[in-house]
């Protein structure tokens, strides 16, 4: 049965809380003489003019005067910018024939697909975040967490003691602060995160097995994860203690858990049970069965806890955890051993055979195939906090971190 009513109306009055400003969301940006466009994302604005990255990385200055009103208003409407566009709006006079800003003309979709390509020179990654403010990806090794520059394309390794077992799963709390990794003894190691550099703080014990998913909840003080023995646990993260364990899972690798939009419920998921948990009273609130056939070879939960998505087979199934109504199956022609939702969970993110999928959930149809440049199934894959990037770990042993830009939602 769908989640109860109380559970339903304390989710629907949610909002958002995000403790890191995501990178700008890319929009198309015209000259003055309106013949010229370039797809690109605000990198700041400063000394007369707006600084834009293409899709390639490139940055360029654009000065406020070769760029078209709509733009001008755009700039204005955001609050860190408005003192810098003082004035700029009324006084600006339309240039000359001619002097329009040298934009090359591109089509909408030119600009789009594989940006970034990070290589192992050894063995491979096995799990994929983004950091809160998108600059960096973090990833897992047999023993180390490698953290990527997305801008620079510069990474640094940083080693995990053999004694505190293999890295399996791994997250970041929303202000950035810190990376989490589990581990296959149940141990959390926490790291301090700053300036894209790590520093080891402390460990805890959580489980006895595997731990194969962790969730932080948004005010960084609670955790949430999946354990290969099918129980799931809530803890503590600043002192370690678990503070509910709930039983009769089925997890695998094949696992997710999130939270809510204010943290006050905790969700998980085996692809066939979604349960509901209170952070507060730390009680096992209800549990839900999935109205999606066949095993779970890979699950996904929207950041917010209310899609919940798994792949088995060649079939690929959504449900909403408030109705438990089931959206569009989609079907495709190989299996799908990774999912992600984008942070509006309008689109679901799947790896298949060297290629990665964008589903349009609501639709469920296929609106986009990225082809990754190794073959191999694609074990990994994680949204930008922006929904413009996805990344995602190909290769028979994962040696290659692949970044792509999306087209606008």
């Amino acid at each position: 049965m769908p989640l109860s009513r109380r559970c339903i109306a304390t989710l629907l009055l949610c909002t958002s809380v995000l403790a890191a400003t995501p990178l700008a969301v890319a929009r198309t940006w015209t000259d003055r003489s309106g013949k010229f466009t370039l797809e690109a994302e605000l990198v700041t604005v400063k000394e007369g003019g707006a600084y834009l990255e293409d899709a390639k990385g490139s940055v360029r200055k654009i000065p406020f005067d070769k760029l078209c009103e709509a733009d001008l208003q755009y700039l204005a409407s955001l609050p860190k910018y408005r003192a810098e566009l003082a004035g700029v709006l009324k006084d600006n006079v339309a240039p000359a024939a001619g002097e329009g800003v040298k934009f090359t003309a591109i089509e909408s979709n030119v600009e789009l697909g594989s940006v970034r390509q990070f290589r192992s020179p050894s063995w491979g990654y096995d799990g994929l975040v983004f950091s809160p403010d998108g600059g960096c990806l973090v990833t897992l090794g047999s023993d180390n967490v490698t953290v990527f520059r997305i801008n620079t394309s510069q990474s640094a390794v940083y080693k995990i003691a053999r004694a505190a077992g293999r890295p399996k799963s791994l997250a970041i709390t929303p202000d950035g602060k810190k990376v989490i990794v589990g581990t296959d003894e149940g141990d959390m190691l926490v790291w301090g995160f700053a300036r894209g550099k790590l520093t080891p703080e402390r460990s805890f014990k959580i489980a006895d097995d595997d731990i194969e998913s962790i969730a932080i909840s948004p005010d960084g003080q609670r955790g949430l994860s999946t354990h290969y023995g099918g129980a799931a646990s809530l803890w503590d993260i600043e002192t370690g203690k678990v503070l509910g364990t709930y039983h009769d899972f089925r997890f695998t690798s094949a696992s997710a858990a999130t939270f809510s939009r204010r943290g006050g419920q905790g969700l998980v998921t085996d692809g066939e049970l979604v349960a509901l948990v209170d952070t507060k009273s730390h009680e096992l609130l209800q549990v839900m069965k999935l109205g999606i056939a066949g095993t779970a070879l890979s699950t996904a939960m929207s950041n917010d806890g209310r899609r919940v998505a798994a792949a088995g087979g060649r079939v690929i199934g959504v449900c909403e955890t408030q109705t438990g109504k089931s959206l569009p199956q989609m079907a495709t022609n190989e299996i799908q051993w990774s999912a992600a939702f984008s942070p509006s969970g309008k689109r679901l993110v799947t790896g298949g055979s060297g290629v990665v999928s964008v589903w349009d959930v609501e639709q469920g149809q296929r609106a986009q195939e990225l082809k990754m440049s190794d073959s191999g199934y694609v074990k990994y894959v994680a949204a930008s906090p922006d929904g413009r990037h996805i990344a995602a770990i190909g290769s028979p042993i994962g040696q290659l971190v692949e970044v792509f830009r999306l087209p606008l939602e």
